[in-house]
Parts: C-alpha cells; structure tokens; sequence
C-alpha cells in the first residue's frame, strides 16, 4: 500500500452540527405550545370577575348603615342644691376632770373600779377615803382649844361689865376665841377633803392607786369623764368661718363605728390658731350608748347656703379640656360644645354658672367620644320631671338613666 492513498478511519464521536440541530427543535416546539396557550386563554370565562360582579351587586341591595354617634339626652331644668364644706373633726369628751387628792395620806377605801360608770345615785359615795387619823386628832386639839378660848372670853366679859377687866383685855380674848374658832374649821375642811367625791356622773376612765397607797396633796386619784354627750371639734378654714353659725346643724361620719351622727353647733371660736390659722368649732353630739369615744376621727358636714334654683348637672356629663371644662347639648340632631363655668358640689352634682340655661338639651351619655358639631341620634329623651327626679338621688350610681360611664345603649 501507498503511503499517499492511504484513507483515515472513520471516526464514531457524533457531529457537533446534529447536537445543536436536536436542542433546537426542541426549543422551537416549547414556543409553540407557549404560543397556543395564550392565543386560547382569551377565551376562557372569567371565573373571578363574575364573582366580584356578584358580590358588588349584593352590597348595593344592602340598606346604609346609620353611622352617627347615639346619645341620651336630657332637659335642663333648675333644682336646688346647697352648697357644703366637708372637714375633718376629732371627738373629746364632753366633761373630762381628773380628780386629785386634796390632802395627804394613805388611802383606806376605793369604793369604784376603774372602768365602771357613775350614776346620779353613785355621787353620795366617795371614790376614795384617806387615812383620817391625824386630822381626827387635830380637829379634836383645836375643839379643845376653842372651848377654853370661849371660856375665857365670857370670864373676861363678866369682869368687864363689872369694871375690873380693861376694853383691851376683852378684845385680846375675843380674838383669841376668834382664832380658835378657825382653827376648828380648818380642821374640819381637812376632814372632809379626806373623803373623794364625783362632781358629775360619768365613767372612771382611769384610777392609777391602790387602796393603801400613800398620795400627796395634789397627786391625782382618779380621771372622770362624761360621755353622756361627746364634742366635735373642728378647725375650720377662714374663708369659710363666716358662714358657720351657733345652733347650726351639722352632720358627722364616724368612720371607725361606721355610723352617722347629727349635732348642733355650740360655739364658733374667735381667735384663729396660729400654726393652722383655722378657727375651732365645737359640735355637740348625744352619745347614750357610749359607742363614741374621745380621740376617733369624724368627718363633718356644714352647710354654707342654701341655692334654691341652680342650674346643676350630674358630674360625668362635665368634660374637662386642658384648662376648661365643656358640656355637649343636642340641637337639631348636632352635637353642640359648649364651655362652663362650674361653682359649687353637692354630693355627685355640680352648679352649672354660667354656659347652660333651663331647656338645653344636655347629653348625659355617649359625649365622651363626641365632637363639637358631630351629628348624633338621639336614642333617648328624659323628660323634665324625670331628670330632676334622678338628680334629687344624688348619686350617679342611684341615677335611673345612663351616663356615669358610656356603654353599649
């Protein structure tokens, strides 16, 4: 064989022209089946926007909503009020004295316990008796020095009318039986001091001896008060002394009994204390049962005046803004706002001075959330009578129509 005829073999590795040839095709039939998809989708229904179309046509056939705030209102009307100053008060005893004794010695007999209470009929029996000895003795020395005092005057006396004895030496015996005479007495009034009697009836709050102590004059025996009745003693303010008045009523709260009390005002002080620069009034107050004890805390009413036709509201319906305070009033289905000015308390009420006036119609629930000139529906209307009627209660929570706190109508 020739080297220049020679014919290389074939070669078995495919033809980079028919790879490229196949992946085109293949290519070419995916945009084909892209294309026939959305030439057809045209055509298809339109699934979703029937239902949105149904769904629009639902809604219109609903009624509106009515999206306006509902409020409860009420007529105006004046009421009576009265206007009131509410002070702390502490109780004391009617009358307390502490019984001392009135000379020295050992006591013999306590006739009381501490604690017990002294009637009418108790007062003739002393609380307490001291050794009487020493004054027995001495009231019988000076007895007998007074009888011969008075023996000697009328022997001096007798010599006188017959004119052997001097004027001076009758003067010198009389004075003489003078100072006898005192000294009998004297030792009589130490007798008697020797004996302790109550001045009043009243409770033995305390009694610090024992029979067969020794006390001195002056120690003190046995503290006695009255609790028949109590006092209330209440410093009150100088912008309010004024209107406090003697026999003026006023009432109490006793927290610690839970009880209320009524008593009379019996004396309005006229000097003010200076630390406080509040004037003392004392209250008397009936305390039979003795369930009052001196020291418990009151808290009393008293009245200033008397407003027999203000304009007053329930205290909810007042809205405080920032530095003034508004009420909502409904005219012709809008919510109107209008700033007040408030004067005095009266329990859970509170004077309208100026801002409302006798027929407003005042929105006693829902004004909370309201603005002024919102249009409202007004779900409610209380009539004149009625809304006096509740406001005479005194109290948002005895109130028969809404309004201490907006709720579901």
């Amino acid at each position: 064989m020739k080297e220049g005829n020679s014919t290389p073999p074939a070669s078995t590795t495919p033809k980079p022209t028919a790879k490229r040839n196949l992946h085109g095709g293949l290519w070419f039939a995916l945009l084909l089946a892209i294309a026939a998809i959305a030439i057809m989708r045209p055509t298809l229904p339109d699934v979703d926007g029937e239902a949105k179309s149904g769904k629009n046509k639902d809604k219109a056939s609903e009624p509106a909503i009515d999206r306006r705030p509902r409020v409860v209102v009420a007529e105006v009307q004046p009421i009576g009020i009265t206007d009131t100053i509410r002070l702390p008060g502490t109780i004391e005893p009617w009358i307390r004295v502490e019984l001392a004794a009135e000379t020295s010695g050992r006591i013999e007999k306590l006739s009381f316990r501490e604690g017990q209470i002294l009637l009418e009929a108790d007062l003739k029996t002393p609380i307490a008796a001291i050794d009487e000895d020493y004054v027995r003795a001495t009231l019988k020395s000076a007895e007998a020095e007074h009888a011969l005092a008075a023996s000697s005057f009328e022997r001096v006396k007798k010599l006188h009318e017959e004119g052997v004895a001097t004027a001076e030496e009758l003067d010198r015996a009389m004075r003489d039986l003078d100072v006898a005479k005192g000294h009998v007495e004297t030792a009589k009034v130490e007798l008697a001091r020797c004996t302790l009697f109550a001045p009043f009836p009243g409770i033995i709050d305390k009694l610090p001896v024992e029979e067969g102590d020794f006390v001195q004059r002056g120690q003190m025996v046995c503290d006695l008060v009255d609790m028949g009745r109590v006092k209330l003693v209440v410093p009150v303010p100088e912008m309010d002394i004024p209107f406090v008045k003697q026999n003026q009523t006023a009432l109490a709260d006793i927290e610690a009994i839970e009880r209320d009390v009524t008593g009379r005002v019996i004396h309005v002080g006229m000097v003010a204390s200076e630390q406080t620069r509040t004037f003392p009034v004392k209250i008397a107050v009936d305390n039979k049962d003795h369930a009052i004890r001196p020291g418990m805390i009151a808290r009393v009413t008293l009245v200033r005046r008397r407003l027999p036709d203000a304009i007053a509201v329930p205290m909810f319906c007042v809205v405080p803004k920032e530095s003034r305070v508004v009420v909502f009033v409904e005219e012709d289905g809008v919510a109107s706002e209008r700033e007040v000015k408030v004067g005095v308390m009266d329990g859970e009420l509170i004077q309208i001075k100026e801002g409302l006036a006798t027929g407003d119609k005042l929105v006693v629930q829902g004004h909370r959330s309201l603005r002024d000139g919102d249009e409202v529906k007004v779900v409610r209307l209380i009539r004149p009578e009625e809304y006096l009627e509740q406001l005479r209660r005194r109290s948002a929570a005895a109130m028969g129509f809404p309004g201490a706190m907006d709720g579901e109508f």
